[in-house]
């Protein structure tokens, strides 16, 4: 159905910057040219494997993507070209606290998703962050090892999503952590890629994206 024209001003569309004073980080927003003020989008955040940041790529990949299924894409550089720091949670975390603050942000479908470092950033944020994000996606990433999930919370679910290759250096890191997670009880989603790791085939990430807008109804 067709919606009423949006009143007023309207934030910015299509691809945009993402600017947090403090911070000189880049952060590369996408936001579906439709956008309209009374629909609830959900976000998701895409956190690069090390020194694999390539804005104009990962937008090309996500836009239809995001079209489809009324998600806005949030894409953070790292402060380290080479890999992500423990303190890039904070940076990552004002930067959504940004798109929320702009835009109509449905608080079910606000996900967490790295590649790589970027993967194991996922958990570290999602974890630290459970009170707005629903759900972690790490592909070729294990849940770091020092890391204390919480328990989980019953009210504010956090939803896990994980890739599993069956011969990479990380296959046993993977599945201790899987075990680790299912232990506390997290509802948590394995998907095999094969022997060895890899990020998604364009089917794969469509069918994660499906699962991203299934979490408003888990």
């Amino acid at each position: 159905e067709s919606l009423p024209p949006a009143d007023g001003e309207r934030p910015p569309l299509g691809v945009t910057p993402i600017k947090v004073p403090e911070f000189g980080n880049a952060c590369t927003a996408y936001v579906p040219d439709d956008y309209h003020p009374s629909v609830d989008y959900g976000v998701v955040v895409w956190l690069h494997a090390p020194g694999r940041y390539q804005p104009e790529a990962l937008v090309e990949q996500w836009k239809p993507l995001c079209d489809e299924h009324d998600f806005i894409l949030l894409a953070p550089e790292s402060s380290d070209p080479g890999a992500w720091r423990p303190t890039d949670v904070r940076i990552v975390r004002r930067m959504l606290d940004e798109v929320i603050r702009n835009y109509r942000v449905d608080p079910a479908r606000v996900v967490v998703h790295g590649h790589e470092g970027g993967g194991s950033l996922a958990y570290l944020f999602g974890m630290s962050n459970a009170e707005v994000v629903r759900a972690i996606a790490a592909v070729d990433a294990p849940l770091p090892r020092l890391l204390q999930p919480p328990e989980p919370d019953p009210i504010n679910r956090l939803a896990i999503y994980t890739t599993l290759a069956t011969k990479s250096p990380l296959t046993g890191a993977v599945t201790a952590g899987v075990e680790r997670l299912r232990a506390l009880k997290y509802p948590i989603s394995v998907h095999e890629v094969g022997e060895q790791g890899r990020y998604l085939t364009s089917d794969e990430l469509a069918q994660l994206v499906r699962w991203f807008d299934s979490l408003d109804r888990l």
